[in-house]
């Protein structure tokens, strides 16, 4: 069975939305919705709303890639990306940018020179920039060649060789969506100071209402990212076995780990 296309997961834990120009977010969104994980030839592609009326200078693959959308669109889209401002967690700094003008084209250019392309000019530029970045899978072999949108696609900071601070902070940010309301749960329970919390995966799953999975899942993350010290390997631990979590006292003058940098 084909895997079904979560584009939160894609344009806001994998923070593509930050990679991606309105165009297209706009064809992430339409792809994800209307046709599904199917594969799809760029003619049926062609017939999504984006190239029926919402670009202001409809050229269809030849419309610009920075075209202004119409004022509904527009407002979808800006409601988009507050929506996107509200969940990128408590850290202002890590989203100062995400919204359009120069400077999100200027990054977006230089990320499509990283993957060997020049600037992005039309949509079907923006088009075969995704695929050079593995948003989109194609299947060649096929005449017409038929194209996916991928379920699960790399972290940018997998593709885009980007700077360290750039690639840490994309990294830190998906952790966060993944295990940031998760991780505020436990830490919760385990409270400031030096007590040490006992307990398992079993009890930490009922106390904070999550699936035992999803609470080893955060705990890794927490002790990966040194905000806790478990005594048990937490990966391989059976879920009603006893461990102790520990806090790792933080140096006042170093930012906290947990929050996206």
């Amino acid at each position: 069975m084909t895997a079904s296309v979560d584009t939160d997961d894609i344009l806001i834990g994998r923070n593509w939305s930050r990679w991606l120009p309105d165009t297209g977010v706009v064809l992430v969104l339409q792809w994800a919705t209307i046709l599904g994980p199917l594969a799809v030839t760029r003619d049926l592609l062609s017939e999504l709303p984006l190239f029926d009326g919402m670009l202001l200078d409809d050229r269809g693959w030849a419309s610009s890639a920075w075209d202004r959308l119409q004022p509904y669109a527009e407002q979808d889209m800006a409601s988009f990306r507050a929506e996107i401002d509200g969940r990128m967690g408590p850290s202002p700094e890590s989203r100062n940018d995400q919204h359009t003008g120069p400077e999100l084209r200027g990054r977006i250019d230089e990320a499509a020179a990283r993957v060997g392309m020049g600037p992005l000019t039309t949509v079907d530029d923006v088009f075969t920039y995704m695929l050079a970045c593995q948003l989109i899978s194609a299947q060649s072999e096929v005449s017409p060649p038929t194209y996916t949108l991928s379920s699960a696609p790399p972290l940018p900071s997998q593709v885009l060789r980007l700077p360290v601070e750039d690639a840490f902070r994309e990294a830190t940010w998906y952790g966060w969506y993944r295990n940031g309301d998760a991780s505020e749960r436990i830490m919760s329970l385990v409270g400031p100071g030096e007590v040490r919390l006992a307990t398992s995966l079993e009890k930490l799953s009922k106390r904070t209402l999550l699936g035992s999975e999803a609470v080893r899942e955060a705990v890794l993350w927490l002790v990966a990212r040194g905000i806790l010290h478990a005594n048990a390997d937490i990966a391989a631990l059976d879920r009603y076995k006893v461990f102790e979590l520990e806090p790792v006292p933080q140096p006042a003058s170093v930012p906290d780990p947990a929050l996206p940098a």
